[in-house]
């Protein structure tokens, strides 16, 4: 006997296949939907249906408890079914054309319902095969208490049934049935399900918004057809169709709560080696704040159109964090070669998505400058106008590009009544005149200094500039105050 005869792949392994392998619950929609997705590309470059025909229904039914995924693609042969669906992480799709492709996605709804069911009939067969899963059965199996010795595919026998039945020779489909679902479960949850699906899913943009038909046309220029597909979600008997959520007006700042328009959309597309990796699209705007929109701030990455992490897997690209939600916007990501990790929280660390990482980090700081210009130059008065100007002029002529400020993040308060723009430029100002003072010498002397006799000269002097420049940024009076508590507390 080898060695491979004698490993056993053990049931916890389901476990985390299900529960474990997700960042959060309402992730399995997206798993049955990119999958739904896949099938119905299939049927249309078939000629099975018509893309203005496809459709993908998701439904939750409070009073039976119960949540189901349709879609009208190709379906899977009677014969292929079983095997198909219940091989574990050995999916026969294409990586390089498909959404789905490491068969584990299809166990995403196990640890949330009591029976999980497939149904499936193929285009041209006068069958449809039911395969059952008695999920409350697996996780009993799965308990911890259990201390029987017992394999993966011991648990899969015992828990799966599969049945063929009649069926329409025209029917094509694949239906996903989730049973005895929790009713407090947050899968149930109708507003919850809905802010999900509009941010993750491969939607098109509202027709009411403007810039969405630009922007299709201006990617679809360079290359890359979008795709889109008709998803509806029905819920206590009301059904809609959902879109992204992006509009041609949205509001911003925290304080000011400024309704803004978007002004232009910029496509930014990103090659390595000659080749098209990757599309940006994004919003010029007047950067006036924090979008306050949690279903469009920042900058989404998508891969056939399927949302790869949140609005904040961008972050990583912005030294100040806080800037990717003053954006609004999409990177596509095209090259077969940048594979998302199994959560789907991100990708995995190819030579393709390092050197685009490298690329957009470039792309960002440019942002970063831009944003705090526009914001130094909208709160500056005339004194601070003539100082933004010297120190915008001093830092392009010795290439300063201040990177560390230490903004709030961007879930925090600020703090009194001023507008997230000025609160940035009156950093960013700071920031940059500790720079060009660490070049220049003045003589301000100011009579606050006297509360204190113990600090050293070279200190002293330290501070007379720190004081400068909060006389420059600041109303007398707050100044002031502000510096009165420097040095009283000064150690």
């Amino acid at each position: 006997m080898s060695k491979m005869d004698e490993i056993i792949i053990g049931k916890y392994t389901l476990e985390s296949l299900t529960n474990g392998m997700y960042a959060s619950p309402f992730d399995l929609y997206r798993e049955y939907v990119q999958n739904a997705a896949d099938s119905i590309d299939d049927a249309v470059n078939r000629e099975i249906i018509r893309k203005s025909d496809a459709k993908i229904s998701i439904e939750i039914d409070h009073e039976s408890h119960r949540i189901s995924i349709l879609d009208n693609g190709t379906g899977i042969e009677a014969e292929k079914a079983e095997k198909i669906l219940l091989d574990i992480g050995n999916s026969r799709k294409d990586r390089n054309s498909n959404r789905g492709f490491r068969g584990i996605g299809r166990l995403a709804g196990l640890g949330y319902c009591d029976r999980l069911r497939f149904v499936t009939s193929y285009v041209g067969e006068l069958k449809r095969t039911q395969i059952t899963f008695d999920a409350k059965l697996l996780r009993e199996k799965l308990r911890a208490t259990k201390t029987e010795e017992e394999s993966l595919f011991d648990v899969l026998n015992a828990v799966t049934e599969v049945n063929i039945f009649d069926e329409k020779e025209k029917k094509h489909y694949f239906l996903v049935e989730m049973e005895g679902v929790d009713e407090t479960s947050k899968i149930m949850m109708e507003s919850d399900v809905r802010d999900y699906l509009v941010q993750n899913l491969p939607l098109e943009y509202k027709p009411s918004f403007h810039w969405g038909k630009i922007i299709t046309k201006k990617i679809a220029s360079i290359g890359y057809e979008i795709p889109d597909y008709p998803i509806f979600l029905k819920c206590s008997g009301n059904e809609e169709r959902l879109y992204k959520c992006y509009a041609d007006t949205f509001v911003s700042d925290r304080v000011k709560r400024y309704v803004k328009a978007i002004d232009d959309i910029e496509i930014l597309p990103f090659s390595i080696n000659g080749k098209l990796s990757a599309i940006l699209w994004f919003a010029k705007v007047d950067y006036s704040g924090t979008v306050l929109d949690e279903q469009i701030k920042g900058i989404r990455i998508r891969q056939g159109n399927l949302l790869i992490g949140n609005k904040y897997t961008t972050n990583q690209y912005f030294k100040e964090d806080r800037f990717n939600g003053w954006l609004l916007g999409e990177l596509f990501v095209l090259d077969e070669n940048m594979i998302p990790n199994a959560r789907r929280d991100d990708f995995e660390e190819t030579l393709e998505y390092i050197e685009l990482k490298s690329q957009l980090l470039v792309w960002s700081a440019s942002i970063s400058k831009e944003i705090r210009k526009i914001s130094l130059d909208r709160s500056a008065n005339a004194e601070k106008k003539k100082a933004i100007d010297t120190v915008f002029v001093q830092e392009d002529e010795n290439n300063l590009l201040v990177e560390n400020i230490g903004f709030a993040n961007d879930d925090d308060e600020i703090i009194g009544e001023v507008d997230e723009s000025s609160y940035v430029a009156d950093n960013a100002l700071f920031d940059k005149f500790q720079i060009l003072l660490g070049q220049k010498s003045n003589n301000y002397k100011y009579k606050v200094l006297s509360i204190r006799d113990d600090i050293p000269h070279e200190q002293r002097r330290i501070l007379e500039k720190i004081l400068d420049i909060l006389y420059l940024i600041y109303p007398k009076r707050k100044a002031e105050t502000i510096a009165e508590d420097l040095i009283k507390n000064y150690q």
